[in-house]
């Protein structure tokens, strides 16, 4: 016989629990010190890396940035630097100083835009003042679109992660090139577009969920015109949304659209039996804790699109309205009449 006690059963090896706990931390220490050590290596190189193997940023943006790292990364795929010297010297502080036409309704949007955040919680404070300047900037740089609502919430994002100034050469650089700036258009043309898109491609992938909406009189832009005009950031949560805009940026608006149908995939079976107002109600609260982000994304990514549909339809887009967009890039016209502006305002 033996006079062990039961408790030297069952009492639990700390010291071996803490040494596994202790190899698991190290690995996950060394796993992240290697990802950002591959994150700097394509960082040093970044337009050749793109130019050359863009499949691999692709992927590594899939996979999601280290926190510490997007700001640069963010910076690297707008190009910022780049972009504000075709502009020439001193140009957003003159497109600041100028009254926009539209400030009154950035005045009235101002305390709307990420209300909690601390970044844009204090009224007339740091966020809010910059928030401001990049909307008059811009609404003064593209006349014709001008500020429209949803504007804010695209700016408020990029100020998350860059400068005041980055700020308005990365939003004018993807309003450009990111299918973006036909959405504000005068009319929505763009939002319209791709709301037929997204219907056409609802149809594809889920024709029974398709069908229930059809038959309760469920329109695509009931629910889905706000996704596309904020990209996300007013509904979903913010680490989410930052994965997002991490492959927005650099793979472009396609992923709006596998985003908008893996969120109606996962909601599917609650959706079908829905009625007209529930179905609203859900779409307008998706539950995305209880979902889950990574699912979210991870469905996003792999979901069953018509490619060839999608790839014409934003080949073909900029073709389907009618530009009256005024190139601030390029034309000095713009330049003479609002540095005109400008100095007529500094004079009085």
């Amino acid at each position: 016989k033996t006079n062990m006690h039961i408790t030297d059963i069952c009492e639990p090896d700390l010291s071996a629990r803490g040494e596994i706990g202790q190899k698991e931390s190290d690995a996950h220490h060394e796993e992240k010190s290697r990802e950002l050590l591959r994150w700097n290596q394509i960082l040093d190189n970044f337009e050749f890396v793109s130019r050359t193997q863009p499949g691999k940023i692709s992927q590594r943006l899939r996979d999601g940035i280290p926190p510490e790292l997007r700001s640069r990364v963010w910076r690297e795929i707008t190009q910022t630097k780049n972009f504000k010297a075709r502009f020439g010297p001193n140009v957003y502080q003159k497109l600041t100083a100028i009254q926009s036409r539209d400030q009154g309704t950035i005045e009235l949007d101002l305390p709307r835009t990420f209300p909690n955040h601390s970044l844009f919680r204090e009224k007339q404070g740091a966020g809010q003042s910059a928030l401001r300047n990049v909307m008059v900037a811009y609404s003064n740089y593209d006349t014709y679109v001008g500020y429209c609502q949803g504007m804010s919430f695209i700016a408020g994002i990029l100020l998350m992660e860059l400068s005041e100034e980055e700020t308005f050469f990365a939003l004018v650089q993807i309003m450009n090139t990111n299918h973006l700036r036909e959405l504000y258009q005068p009319g929505l043309p763009g939002l319209n577009l791709h709301m037929r898109e997204l219907e056409y491609q609802l149809e594809y992938t889920l024709p029974e969920l398709a069908a229930h909406f059809k038959l309760h009189s469920v329109l695509v832009e009931m629910y889905a015109a706000q996704w596309f005009l904020t990209i996300f950031v007013y509904q979903f949560p913010l680490q989410m949304v930052l994965h997002i805009w991490d492959i927005f940026l650099f793979e472009g608006i396609s992923i709006i659209f596998r985003v908008s149908l893996a969120v109606l995939k996962l909601s599917q079976e609650k959706l079908l039996s829905y009625d007209f107002e529930h179905t609203l109600n859900c779409l307008k609260s998706i539950p995305v804790e209880e979902i889950g982000e990574n699912r979210i994304i991870l469905t996003a990514l792999n979901i069953r699109l018509d490619e060839s549909h999608l790839t014409q339809f934003l080949s073909n887009y900029s073709k389907m309205i009618p530009s009256s967009y005024v190139d601030g890039i390029n034309n000095s016209a713009f330049f003479k009449r609002n540095s005109l502006r400008y100095e007529q305002q500094q004079q009085q």
